[in-house]
């Protein structure tokens, strides 16, 4: 489950596509700052004992050059 902390109380929970990988429905419409402490919790029920590795987060998002008075960095 993932947690935008700065912006929203909702947890979002994963959309698993396998055992190995799965995705969360967060795209531009929520409105999300990309720049922000995102929390993460792993949470499987399982009858033995269960681990998480190869964690990775990919981010894609768009960004208003307004916000910077129109300069690039």
């Amino acid at each position: 489950m993932i947690l935008p902390a700065t912006e929203s109380e909702t947890w979002y929970t994963s959309i698993v596509s396998s055992a190995t990988s799965g995705s969360y429905n967060i795209d531009v419409t929520d409105g999300f700052a990309a720049r922000q402490i995102w929390q993460f919790k792993y949470n499987a029920l399982s009858t033995a004992k269960s681990t998480m590795k190869n964690v990775k987060l990919t981010l894609e998002w768009e960004y208003d050059i307004a916000n910077t008075g129109y300069k690039t960095y």
